[in-house]
């Protein structure tokens, strides 16, 4: 890293940092499931015929009227069922956040399957065990 940007990797924190902890899952997250949306995706472009797009251009569109009028609605399902596959996936980013900051600093990064992980107490009184709150979740 130092030899790329001339900083020393020991002083690079950006996991341990209350600003830029999110960001780093962000990050991490964004590199190992854009591949897969990327995948999803052209499958719904594969779909559009010709016809429809030389139709298109005989009543003179745009190339953008032709994006937001043809090619989105065609690649639209496509789309939200990679965010309904991210969405699930979320719920379920135990391991990832687990390794990179244990939900911390704090409790900043911690997700709903942290905090369902981990048993809680409050005033002394236990407030349940993880596996009674997963399965009420």
């Amino acid at each position: 890293m130092s030899f790329f940007s001339g900083i020393d990797p020991a002083s690079f924190q950006m996991i341990g940092d209350v600003k830029l902890a999110p960001w780093s899952i962000v990050l991490v997250d964004v590199w190992m499931w854009t591949p897969y949306v990327m995948l999803i995706c052209p499958g719904g472009t594969a779909l559009d015929s010709d016809y429809i797009y030389e139709a298109a251009e005989v009543d003179r569109a745009s190339a953008w009227r032709r994006f937001r009028s043809v090619t989105l609605p065609m690649v639209m399902p496509f789309l939200m069922l990679a965010v309904l596959f991210r969405g699930i996936e979320n719920f379920k980013m135990f391991d990832m956040v687990n390794l990179l900051t244990n939900g911390g600093p704090g409790s900043l990064t911690e997700t709903v399957s942290i905090t369902l992980s981990v048993p809680r107490s409050r005033n002394g009184r236990p407030a349940g065990r993880p596996r009674w709150r997963s399965f009420c979740f």
